[in-house]
């Protein structure tokens, strides 16, 4: 060339090192010189962030696939200079709370597995249970750039509001202290929520002090109404409500029950309740049916089947009565 001047075009040279060697001639003299030139990837990858599961996520969960990950993924060119070794990516992570607009660096150690399951130089987050404090907006910010550039490469972030639980409420038994063939009132007092995580459901639960080893026993399901009647086998009784929200989030609230036996049960008594279980049964309610009939079975029954006769009469044995409520038990549950 007989230019001073050398242009090479942008993508000609591959990423890596060159001599570059300049000679100069006039006549019969001549000189050289030459330099080490360093050509580098100069590409800002496109960050885009995977859809969250729901606009809230919450803090705590039990199962792996409720778990919080923040995955993300680079544009088809940037992925393909990696496919081809032309460039190797690398990731940072970075947590921030932001709160009336402004945002702060979080308390968290995304390096840390009391944190994340995948520290913090990997394209994707996935979080540890109960790290991320309910009500928080978080950003969490990745720089992706290549190994080795002095550039920045790129940022994206991506906002997560966690979810806060239902907050506020209790569980009153009423009465605290009633007959094992009365009803028995559970309310779900004064619970709430931010409003779109609203409504709330209940589920209402006893442990029996008795018989702490057979675990906890449900009386509902998931419901709505935040007052329900339950019958109690005798006993001293732990009683649980959970308010779950929209989302998911629980929380719960304990109250007790002491449910007594009555002075006397006999057979029109015994018949009474087991009326009543079968109403209860077939009119869509076999909780309650078997509410009452696991209480009789909790108590002294002073009456009996006698032979050959269909009714119960008085002064026999108690192994007899618990034949027909194991029976009735059969009847309301099928």
């Amino acid at each position: 060339l007989a230019s001073p001047v050398l242009e090479v075009p942008a993508g000609a040279l591959e990423p890596g090192v060159y001599d570059v060697v300049l000679s100069l001639a006039k006549g019969l003299l001549s000189a050289t010189s030459s330099l080490a030139l360093e050509v580098v990837l100069d590409v800002v990858p496109t960050i885009t962030f995977a859809p969250l599961s729901d606009i809230k996520v919450n803090a705590e969960w039990t199962l792996p696939a409720n778990a919080l990950r923040v995955e993300t993924s680079l544009d088809a060119a940037s992925a393909a200079l990696e496919d081809q070794g032309l460039v190797a990516w690398t990731y940072t992570w970075q947590a921030f709370t932001r709160t009336s607009g402004v945002r702060v660096p979080a308390d968290l150690d995304l390096a840390s597995a009391a944190v994340t399951t995948t520290g913090a130089q990997l394209p994707n987050l996935k979080f540890v249970s109960g790290v991320l404090i309910p009500g928080a907006v978080y950003v969490f910010e990745i720089s992706v750039a290549a190994a080795g550039a002095s550039g920045v490469g790129g940022v994206a972030s991506i906002l997560v509001e966690i979810n806060r639980p239902p907050f506020g409420g209790s569980l009153v038994a009423q009465p605290a202290v009633g007959s094992a063939l009365e009803a028995f009132t559970l309310v779900a007092r004064g619970w709430t929520d931010d409003a779109e995580d609203l409504p709330l459901r209940y589920t209402f639960s006893y442990t029996s002090a008795a018989a702490a080893s057979s675990g906890e026993k449900p009386l509902t399901d998931f419901v709505k109404s935040v007052a329900i009647e339950v019958f109690l086998p005798v006993g001293q009784h732990a009683l649980k409500v959970q308010a779950i929200d929209a989302y998911g989030a629980t929380a719960e609230a304990t109250a007790g029950a002491n449910a007594t036996a009555p002075e006397a049960l006999g057979c029109d008594a015994l018949d009474s309740a087991l009326a009543d279980a079968d109403q209860a049964s077939e009119t869509g309610k076999p909780a309650t049916a078997n509410q009452l009939v696991s209480s009789l079975v909790s108590l002294d029954v002073n009456c009996s089947v006698a032979e050959g006769d269909e009714g119960a009469v008085s002064g026999g044995s108690s192994t007899s009565v618990l034949a027909l409520l194991i029976e009735s038990a059969l009847n309301v549950t099928s």
